[in-house]
């Protein structure tokens, strides 16, 4: 039975009227006292102390935007990667709730709303009577005064404050009663309403009608039936105590009770009600929809997306906007995510084996190299806080916490070609081992920096061969021969490219940081890449050479609007060219044979890609060593690097211990035995083509040709010219001039040009010339006046076993040890040389 036709239960009993009635009356009396202001003399002595305090006291709310639920949205604007919110609320323009919806909150509420003005005196004395008489709890408070102590509680900072924001005394009720008739003084009456409604608590984290639609209907509010509406507006008396999912019989008494008040206002026929009334409440879910607050709570639909999520929260607030404005401003966040991309990526590397428990995790970004657009965010691992669950809340993509080993070659080679140095400049290196000559001794131990190579390589070979065999020796010399063992032009190259982890300090009691250890203490073994390096990061470096030498730094923005769909402000990165095009090209064009040529280190992983037509992958591996100190000191592998480039996609694929870096090589698919050092840096690459071959198959490209420049002319060779000479030439052919920081390694005589770049360049362009040192590289052949030709591969060796033997493994896999200081300074380049 409704209260609809409920029947009457009989009076209660006058003693109990006439004691509840005198007590009604009396507050009513000193409420209407101080309202209303003394102006006779003789109401007493109370009423004159209420009065006087009305007077007195102040109001203390200051009506403020409401908070706004923050939503985080996939690259396409409509697939929600989180929402961030203190209170789950999406305000509504008041045309978007249905009249009826609006009549039954006042026929419930408030029904002389549209006669007083913010207080209503008669409604007051109504209450009172009706309370002693009939009983009930009717409050006599208008709509405004509710709002004002709504809003009071909202805005408290403290239990304490929130709970006096509800208190029952006088002084709170003549508080709210002055603030009402202000409001009502500043705002109209539509105005007032539309506030109530979108700053009203509903339950089940629900703030505002159209998050409480969507919560127990998932509809918007314009959409709402007379039932559902008295449903939601009869929670707003008690949200828990009539929670349809949790007590559904008095969520439909407590509906029926609002229809009644629709038939005393007549906003609602009886023979309407009773419809109404007889209908089941169907709620969207059966039981409570769980609150998905913050990056721990992504929709499943995308998966695990909560480390992109958080990568997005931090970048923002390291960008401009704050962390409150997040959570409360209403934002509207388009991302750079492909949500499709994460989803099939993700799920393609939990299904090749490698779980969210294993002691190595895959940290696997992408990047659109264009643009710098974070596209994917794909991990093993789980985000979240439960450990022993393979979850993890660590920054994974962005920290700088393990060695990317040979993938630093990259930065040698280009410091290399932007000096001048050509794909087939060529050195003697040995096949086996190289000791450093022009670099200091070290302080320590009194001897020169050695490293190893891993398996029998030529002992002198061209640049071009060097860098997809991943040649430790080769490498090394060319930092101490052609450099002159003066690292600044490598390190700079990567601190132009986003390199910022090589900014941290180099240990805990060094003023130095990694970059300005590398540069003042001459270390050779930087190109080996033991620096801690952040796989967001070497992606974006990487992703310069595809895009014809523009770096884009990472970016996971779209765009930022507020709830009035205006821009929020905030600091967003610039693309900014930092290799000439030629150069770019041309360390593309190398690093296609990683993949492409036999003796590339991750060719036998890309043969199935490439006998299904696939595209040329640019690439370079990388493996860094496990510790000094484990169980086979230092013979074993821990970081496992992959970096593939194509014009569109430019991903870092490690595989490393979070949270013991160099700890040795466990739990992969594959079977690891001898401490790791049977898995390298190329096994990255099988979860590289997994997660995103499919998507690369349906993008095929051409990369452009270095010799092939738009508007290029030929530079003239200034190769043994002396600088004011050089300068003077290619000022007359139209070029700017720079002259190079160092001096390299050439068998020019000491000050005249040993090397210049670029060799095809448009007019005003500036080309930089690098002047010898006069000491000749072992092995160099002199200058080469044309670019060599590439060849195509359309064979392939055939490899029973995917991992090659340890005999024939390509230097990128761990190499034997190599005499080092007992006690290197630092842990960066300290020379063990199993790095590629």
């Amino acid at each position: 039975m409704t209260a609809i036709d409920a029947p009457d239960e009989g009076p209660p009993h006058r003693g109990r009227i006439l004691v509840k009635l005198l007590g009604a009356i009396l507050l009513c009396g000193l409420l209407l006292a101080g309202i209303m202001v003394p102006i006779v003399g003789g109401i007493g002595v109370a009423a004159k102390s209420v009065a006087a305090e009305f007077l007195d006291v102040a109001c203390d709310v200051t009506p403020a935007p409401t908070q706004q639920t923050t939503t985080i949205l996939a690259s396409d604007g409509k697939t929600v990667i989180a929402s961030l919110f203190d209170q789950n609320r999406h305000d509504v323009p008041l045309s978007a709730v249905p009249q009826i919806i609006r009549q039954a909150l006042l026929s419930t509420e408030d029904r002389r709303f549209y006669d007083h003005h913010g207080v209503d005196l008669r409604g007051m004395v109504r209450a009172a009577v009706h309370n002693a008489t009939e009983g009930g709890a009717q409050g006599g408070s208008t709509l405004t005064m509710q709002l004002v102590k709504q809003e009071r509680a909202y805005r408290a900072r403290t239990p304490a404050a929130q709970q006096a924001a509800f208190s029952q005394d006088l002084h709170r009720k003549l508080k709210d009663a002055k603030c009402a008739l202000q409001l009502e003084k500043r705002f109209s009456k539509a105005a007032i309403l539309n506030e109530y409604l979108n700053v009203a608590f509903f339950g089940e984290n629900s703030y505002g009608i159209e998050t409480a639609a969507r919560t127990y209907f998932n509809k918007p509010a314009a959409r709402l039936t007379v039932p559902e509406g008295a449903l939601l507006i009869g929670l707003v008396r008690s949200p828990t105590a009539y929670d349809p999912f949790l007590h559904p019989q008095a969520a439909r008494e407590r509906r029926s009770e609002v229809l009644a008040n629709m038939i005393a206002t007549g906003d609602l026929t009886r023979e309407q009600a009773v419809t109404y009334a007889t209908q089941p409440i169907r709620l969207a879910t059966r039981t409570p929809p769980p609150v998905r607050q913050g990056c721990a709570s992504t929709p499943p639909d995308v998966v695990n997306v909560g480390f992109f999520c958080d990568y997005v929260v931090s970048w923002l607030q390291s960008h401009g906007i704050s962390a409150g404005t997040l959570r409360t401003g209403g934002l509207r966040i388009v991302t750079t995510l492909d949500a499709a991309a994460q989803t099939r990526g993700q799920r393609a590397i939990w299904r090749a084996g490698l779980h969210a428990g294993s002691p190595t995790a895959l940290v696997m970004p992408a990047v659109d190299p264009r643009t710098g657009a974070v596209r994917t965010m794909i991990s093993s691992r789980r985000y979240g806080v439960n450990t022993k669950n393979g979850e993890s809340v660590l920054p994974l993509f962005t920290a700088g916490y393990a060695g990317a080993g040979s993938t630093y070659k990259f930065f040698t080679t280009l410091a290399a070609l932007k000096l001048g140095a050509r794909p087939n400049f060529t050195l003697k290196s040995g096949s086996d081992s190289y000791t450093v000559r022009n670099c200091p001794v070290d302080e320590q131990t009194h001897r020169r920096y050695k490293t190893h190579n891993a398996g029998n390589y030529a002992a002198t070979l061209p640049l071009k061969d060097a860098l997809p065999q991943s040649v430790n020796t080769y490498f090394v010399a060319l930092e101490d021969q052609f450099f002159g063992c003066d690292l600044r032009p490598i390190v700079q190259t990567a601190l132009d490219l986003g390199m910022s982890t090589l900014n941290r300090p180099q240990s805990a009691d060094s003023p130095l940081s990694i970059a300005k250890a590398v540069i003042e203490q001459h270390q050779p073994g930087f190109t080996l890449g033991f620096s801690p390096t952040s796989a967001l990061e070497l992606t974006s470096a990487y992703g310069t050479v595809a895009n014809d030498g523009v770096f884009c730094p990472a970016n996971p923005i779209v765009r930022v609007t507020g709830p009035d769909g205006d821009a929020v402000p905030h600091s967003k990165p610039r693309c900014r060219r930092a290799i000439d095009q030629q150069v770019a090209r041309t360390m593309v064009k190398m690093m296609t044979a990683d993949t492409k040529d036999a003796k590339g280190t991750a060719s036998s992983y890309f043969q199935d890609w490439y006998d299904a037509g696939g595209s040329p992958v640019a690439a370079k591996t990388g493996t860094d060593n496990d510790a000094e100190d484990g169980p086979r000191h230092g013979k074993g592998n821990s970081a496992l690097w992959f970096v593939g480039v194509t014009p569109r996609l430019t991903s870092a694929a490690a595989l490393v211990n979070p949270v013991s870096p160099k700890a040795t090589v466990t739990g992969l698919p594959a079977k690891v035995t001898n401490n790791g050092s049977d898995v390298f840096g190329a096994y990255a690459s099988t979860f590289w083509l997994k997660a995103y071959a499919p998507l690369l198959r349906a993008q095929p490209w051409r990369w452009r040709d270095p010799t092939d420049i738009p508007g290029a002319t030929t530079v003239p060779d200034v190769t043994g010219r002396t600088r004011a000479r050089a300068t003077e030439t290619l000022s007359h052919a139209g070029f700017r001039v720079t002259v190079a920081a160092i001096r390299c390694g050439s068998p020019r005589p000491a000050g005249q040009v040993g090397y210049y770049q670029p060799h095809l360049a448009s007019k005003g362009t500036r080309i930089t010339v690098c002047l010898s040192n006069g000491i000749a590289p072992d092995g160099y052949y002199g200058s080469y006046p044309t670019y060599p030709t590439y060849p195509t591969y359309p064979t392939y060796p055939t490899h029973p076993n995917p991992h090659p033997q340890p005999t024939q493994r390509p230097s990128d896999s761990p190499s034997a040890p190599t005499q080092q200081p007992s006690a290197p300074r630092t842990k960066p380049g300290n020379g063990r040389g199993r790095s590629h």
